[in-house]
């Protein structure tokens, strides 16, 4: 397995982590402002030599946000009518995001992956928000 965290890694682990953990639960993209933040701070994992350790480090830090996630998910369930129907919904929804991420993640990565276009994608992201929150 290829090195994650060379010198100082840890720090920059952990602040990743702290954004991560904070943004995961806004109504905004995580990775995107770990990538931002990634970039914008210079760190090596933004080179694109790096690519695998800067990967590990998003599979880490969303591997983190799973327990959290999940026991709000299981409180979800509990807590619904229909809880078949809210198993049912994220299963399809993790198997449609697999399937789209395992066929197009090379083009999208290959496409998208800069800062400008993560940012782009943000402020995008943003403006539908509050669209949506406007029209209900």
């Amino acid at each position: 397995m290829p090195r994650l965290l060379g010198r100082s890694g840890a720090a920059r682990a952990a602040a990743a982590g702290a954004l991560h953990g904070v943004v995961e639960w806004l109504p905004v993209s995580s990775s995107g402002h770990v990538a931002l933040l990634i970039e914008a701070a210079g760190w090596p994992e933004a080179d694109d030599t790096r690519r695998t350790e800067r990967r590990a480090l998003e599979v880490a830090l969303h591997t983190g946000s799973l327990l959290p996630l999940g026991a709000l998910v299981a409180g979800d369930v509990r807590g619904s009518a229909a809880p078949d129907a809210v198993i049912l919904g994220a299963l399809a929804a993790t198997a449609v995001t697999s399937v789209v991420g395992g066929v197009a993640g090379p083009l999208v990565e290959q496409r998208f992956a800069g800062p400008r276009s993560v940012a782009a994608g943000l402020v995008a992201g943003s403006v539908a928000l509050v669209w949506a929150e406007r029209r209900a």
